[in-house]
């Protein structure tokens, strides 16, 4: 997402009048709408109180309330705080919502503020976001407006948890009665049958009174409930049961409850995971290293809670994306669930009867669940062939409620709730709004962050929108996104490759008058700055220019080298393993070896990737008798690679070995090395030794666990399954802990007019911060904000495609990194 920083001073909280921080004050006045809710019969929730609209209009500015029969808040509640009550919004600059407008009533050019559901790209909102891009509309999207910690400001969390609990206490008086059982669960309704949450607290406060006086029968056994989640969601479920006669247990302890517990209260447990997780090699928890590598975690939830579990109350967030390297905390917790099972209830209850998603995650944690229920027909059975009876309560299986806006059936408290945690904000949305989509917003800790729904924030400058593409998709993807962008006249920046197919995209992105800057990173991106700096000043010099090579690497920091390939992923994994054995063309006096010893003290070692030869011509230097782009490793990491390589382990063709039952790591070495699976270990290693040289490659795999009788991780190809095995091993631990480098050197010979030969040695080191970001995030990230700033600012104005070869690009450019504490170095070596 695009972060813009504002300028010191710029921006600044609203004065305030009176000491006790009472009436705000603003230079100018605004008109802010709050729309009706159309999407959903349902939805009768505001994003605003009445009490929240008092203080705007005290303020002084104009509220549109767009009349709604179904809001649960009359409007005559507004009209009496200020408000005015009327159909037609179009004047307002920042229209505010709950949920997403239909696309047909959607003003072009106006600040919105809603719930998209589009940062996990859900299908069915990617239309009204391409229309919002259409009109030039700013969306202000409530899931992206989070503190400095990444944590949601605004949100309905607390009162999902709290109606989804009274729903799920409902079903289960449904789910007993259809077993043959009468329980005082039969005495709550679905919660948005009361009128307010205190006559649905009173509700269940009966049930429980029945249960302490011993009403529940004692066919259906001791109840019990498990919570997942520790946040807003899990405490407003666990403020419901808490109304019953309850008492909370550990999870281990669920088994003699659920068999030998009091009849006259129910139990609750707080599933963490640490209860049901564990490594597969010893059943340990680790919770740093689950955070890095849930791959090597199983649970055993299916045997030691499930079983033991009346009602599952699932409260979690859920991340679809896969755990990133050392930079992001995995929040996705996986839930094994049994789905065998018997028809019927037994005395006791030793069996999952019902589940309350209240994530409402489909194919999330919940991973059998897989299309959400709604407030009108709130129940679903799933059975143990994940077959899907709707709307019933009847039958074999699992009763699941997952219900996807269940705080609209508490919808006055909910609008409470959420209004109380907006409101703080809506000053700089209002403030924001009216000096145009060209004013950044300020949200929480006072720095600007994204609170703008993917693709980001769409500002305007000279009339053009801009739209920024940082490399989290894979480089294939990104002519397809280019096409989008100038479709739409959107400019772009990536740090990839110029490819033949982003090439050949030129004349449309000319034609659509839009800049797409390309390279606009490490490697490729600074090391082309420099180059260019130095071959410019060379000219200008009467130089010429014999000679250019250029080394670059991501690497561990020294101390954290720490195994046998001295390497720890900061990129692609995938990635680093093609660029390994990728194909070079190069030009090298004719030489094929490439010593690193310009800084002795790191033990560095390099190889050529890609081709080189295509950077002469952009570079004008067609005569240099050497020309060379490579990689730079700690010494003994080639070798290693080049093993892989004769072992068979850079296999990129699928093999159905790995799809079904993958076997056990030697096993798969010998199916590559062709050599019986049998082998006694001395005689494997001797054949690694015959076939890599020596005996370094079998030390590797053996300290790398490739030679145990682990599983190869699933893949379609064993270079897949390598990688994702090296993933889990090669990652880096979590900050403080540990830090990387990017070492960058580029070596220019000058031929100068007097004959004189010169070598220009321009280095960069840079270390990752212990608690901030890390170097490949430093060296990566700043160019292509650098490069996005300059096309806002018009400093950038060439249209089609962009390479930062030039110096109206690279000397803005050098000179900021410098600013943003970059060193780089220039030293020369005269030759005779």
């Amino acid at each position: 997402m695009l972060r813009l920083l504002a300028p010191p001073g710029r921006l600044r909280r609203p004065a305030l009048w009176g000491a006790g921080g009472g009436q705000r004050r603003y230079e100018h006045r605004s008109v802010v709408a709050i729309r009706r809710e159309d999407l959903n019969p349902w939805e009768r929730r505001a994003p605003l109180a009445p009490r929240h609209v008092k203080e705007l209009t005290a303020a002084g500015h104009t509220v549109l309330v767009q009349p709604s029969n179904g809001r649960a808040i009359h409007e005559k509640y507004y009209e009496r705080v200020g408000a005015v009550i009327q159909e037609d919004i179009s004047e307002a600059s920042l229209i505010i919502g709950v949920k997403r407008p239909p696309e047909e009533k959607v003003f072009p050019r106006k600040t919105y503020a809603f719930f998209s559901h589009t940062i996990k790209a859900q299908e069915a909102n990617m239309g009204l976001l391409d229309d919002l891009l259409k009109k030039e509309v700013r969306l202000i999207d409530y899931e992206k407006m989070v503190d400095a910690n990444g944590f949601r400001i605004v949100a309905f969390g607390q009162w999902a948890g709290v109606a989804g609990m009274i729903n799920i206490l409902h079903g289960l008086g449904l789910r007993f009665l259809a077993l043959g059982h009468n329980t005082p669960f039969m005495h709550i309704g679905m919660a948005h049958n009361y009128r307010n949450v205190s006559q649905a607290v009173q509700a269940v406060r009966d049930c429980g009174y029945e249960i302490s006086m011993g009403l529940m029968p004692k066919s259906v056994g001791p109840i019990t409930f498990c919570f997942t989640g520790t946040g807003n969601v899990s405490k407003g479920a666990q403020d419901i049961l808490n109304e019953l006669p309850v008492e909370y247990v550990e999870p281990p302890e669920l088994k003699d409850v659920s068999q030998t517990g009091d009849m006259t209260k129910v139990y609750a447990t707080v599933l963490s995971r640490h209860h049901h997780l564990m490594r597969k090699t010893d059943g340990v928890y680790d919770p740093l290293e689950y955070e890095y590598h849930p791959e090597r975690y199983t649970s055993h939830f299916r045997t030691s809670v499930a079983p033991y579990t009346t009602c599952l109350i699932n409260g979690i967030y859920w991340d679809p994306r896969p755990p990133p390297a050392a930079t992001h905390r995995y929040t996705t917790t996986i839930i094994i669930l049994p789905l065998s099972l018997p028809p019927s209830l037994s005395p006791s209850p030793s069996r999952l009867l019902a589940i309350c998603d209240i994530s409402a995650d489909p194919g999330g944690s919940i991973g059998f669940m897989t299309e959400c229920t709604t407030i009108d027909k709130p129940f679903c059975m799933y059975d143990a062939d994940t077959h899907i009876d709707h709307d019933s309560v009847e039958g074999n299986g699992i009763l699941m409620c997952s219900i996807d806006n269940l705080p609209a059936q508490l919808p006055i408290e909910a609008t409470e709730y959420f209004g109380d945690r907006l409101f703080p904000y809506i000053w700089e949305m209002v403030r924001s709004s009216l000096h145009g989509l060209t004013h950044p917003l300020i949200v929480g800790d006072g720095t600007v962050r994204s609170a703008w729904s993917d693709p980001p924030l769409v500002p305007r400058v000279s009339g053009r929108r801009f739209a920024l593409l940082w490399d989290m998709l894979p480089y294939s993807f990104h002519p397809m996104v280019a096409r989008h962008c100038i479709r739409r006249k959107i400019n772009m920046v990536t740090a990839s490759y110029l490819s033949p197919e982003m090439k050949s995209l030129q004349q449309s992105a000319e034609e659509a008058g839009i800049t797409i800057v390309n390279e606009m990173g490490l490697d490729p991106g600074i090391d082309h700055m420099l180059a260019m700096e130095c071959i410019d000043q060379a000219r200008t010099d009467g130089c010429t220019v014999e000679s250019y090579s250029s080394f670059c690497g991501g690497l561990p920091a020294p101390e954290c080298s720490d195994n046998p390939l001295r390497y720890k992923f900061s990129w692609s994994p995938l990635g680093v393993l093609m660029n390994t054995v990728s194909q070079a063309i190069y030009i090298k006096d004719h030489q094929a070896g490439v010593p690193m010893d310009f800084l002795p003290g790191f033990n560095l070692e390099g190889f050529p990737n890609r081709d080189s030869t295509k950077y002469a011509e952009p570079y004008g230097i067609q005569d240099a008798h050497t020309l060379i782009r490579g990689t730079l490793r700690y010494k003994g990491f080639i070798d290693a690679m080049s093993g892989f390589v004769k072992l068979g382990l850079i296999d990129s063709e699928p093999t159905s070995l790995l799809q079904t039952a993958p076997p056990p790591q030697r096993e798969l070495l010998c199916t590559q090395m062709g050599v019986a699976t049998t082998l006694s270990q001395e005689a494997f290693e001797e054949e690694v030794f015959r076939r890599t040289g020596g005996m370094t490659v079998c030390l590797v795999l053996l300290s790398l666990g490739m030679l145990s009788d682990d599983g190869v991780p699933r893949a379609p190809t064993v270079l897949a399954a390598l990688t994702k095995h090296l993933e889990a091993r090669l990652s880096y631990g979590e900050p403080p802990g540990e830090r990387d480098m990017i070492i960058l050197r580029n070596d220019v010979g000058l031929r100068h007019p007097t004959g004189e030969l010169e070598t220009k040695h321009v280095s960069l080191v840079v270390y990752g911060e212990h608690n901030g970001f890390s170097a490949m995030a430093k060296t990566v990230g700043y160019p292509t904000a650098i490069a996005a700033r300059m096309i806002l600012d018009g400093e950038i104005s060439k249209k089609g495609l962009v390479v930062p070869m030039t110096k109206d690009v690279y000397g803005p450019a050098l000179k900021r990194l410098k600013e943003e504490g970059l060193i780089i170095t220039c030293k020369s070596t005269l030759h005779e």
